[in-house]
């Protein structure tokens, strides 16, 4: 099991820009990281699998999602992992 810890930051400001190709927007922005983390737990496993303590988290709309299938499709990997946030 591999264990990572993800830093919170909080925007002090934020001015959304012009919409990339990605279909993400350019943002301005002023941050402060802030003493507050999410804990990513990865297991591998046969498919791609999250978890979540929190109950409004919807996995097709995070970042860990979308990282997680990228990185699948970019390698060419046909494993998967648990992912547990908390």
């Amino acid at each position: 099991m591999l264990i990572v810890l993800a830093p919170a930051k909080l925007n002090l400001t934020l001015e959304v820009l012009a919409k990339r190709p990605d279909g993400f927007h350019k943002i301005r922005s002023v941050i402060q990281t802030i003493n507050l983390c999410d804990s990513l737990r990865f297991q591998l496993s046969q498919d791609i699998e999250f978890k979540c303590d929190e109950p409004d988290w919807i996995p097709e709309k995070s970042l860990v999602s979308k990282a997680a299938s990228l990185l699948q499709q970019t390698t060419g990997f046909s494993k998967g992992a648990t992912i547990e946030v908390s």
